[in-house]
């Protein structure tokens, strides 16, 4: 919204009424943003006994102890098979983005994700 400074008439010096509004729009793009995602699983143990110790099952995973989530491996697969953007493409993509990840493991996460 840009609106004016003062709502002061600069002919009168009377109150400014509101009585309407142009409105003009504009496309605009966010470029994808990255961000990581954090799970803390509390770990908890017995007073009493001491031997008991007890934490939630971590939260399945799409490639197991990897780093993408469903989300990311999503995009790398649209972009490849629906965009046909090589992976090496997507490589240079994230690298620009301060990601770093190789070509190779682009590939690994197409693999799983497919079979």
């Amino acid at each position: 919204m840009v609106d004016i400074e003062s709502d002061i008439c600069p002919c009168c010096s009377g109150k400014l009424h509101r009585i309407g509004e142009d409105v003009a729009e504009r496309l605009d793009m966010v470029p994808a943003q990255f961000r990581v995602l954090v799970v803390r699983r509390p770990k908890y143990a017995c007073l009493s006994c001491a031997e008991a110790v007890v934490q939630a099952p971590a939260p399945a995973r799409l490639i197991e102890g990897g780093l993408p989530t469903e989300a990311t491996v999503a995009h790398v697969l649209v972009s490849k098979y629906a965009d046909h953007l090589p992976l090496y493409r997507q490589a240079q993509v994230y690298g620009r983005q301060g990601i770093v990840l190789d070509r190779s493991t682009l590939a690994d996460w197409v693999g799983r994700a497919v079979t």
